[in-house]
Parts: C-alpha cells; structure tokens; sequence
C-alpha cells in the first residue's frame, strides 16, 4: 500500500474516531495524539517530532479494544500496512 492509500486509511480511521461517544472523549484524544504522530512522520519522516508520555496507553487501549472491536479492527490494518511499508 502506498502513501496516498495509508492517508486515506488514516482518514477514514479519523472519521470512524469522531464517532465516538463523549463519554469516551479521553480515550479518542489520546489517539489523536498518535494519529497526529503519525500524520507528521508521514508528512516528513526524517525530521524529529515532539514526544508525549503515554505511560497510560496499554491499558486504555486494551479498554478501548473490547468496547470497539470494528475500530480496533481498522487500526490493526493500518498499523499492519505500515509495518509493511517499513514505517
């Protein structure tokens, strides 16, 4: 899979987050974080960006993989197709 066809997947990714509910609002704003990461080493993968501590990732994530299987889904395909591109 290509650049253009990782940003589209990143895209829907995106729009499939802004569905969440706002009871879940912490959850979807620490993935932003991540999907902007990502965004910026797309963009220009040689350049050093900003880290964040996400000490707490692993067990949001594992919460939020039991409560929305189908997104989790759609993020393991994209990390998947990154992982092939060597990203």
């Amino acid at each position: 899979m290509n650049v253009n066809d990782t940003s589209k997947q990143l895209k829907l990714l995106q729009e499939e987050l802004a569905c969440l509910r706002a009871a879940e609002e912490h959850i979807q704003d620490k993935i932003n974080i991540l999907l902007n990461a990502l965004n910026n080493e797309l963009i220009a993968p040689d350049e050093n960006h900003e880290h964040h501590d996400l000490g707490d990732l692993p067990a949001l994530l594992q919460r939020f993989e039991t409560q929305h299987p189908a997104l989790t889904d759609s993020i393991n395909r994209v990390m998947v197709t990154l992982s092939n591109m060597g990203i």
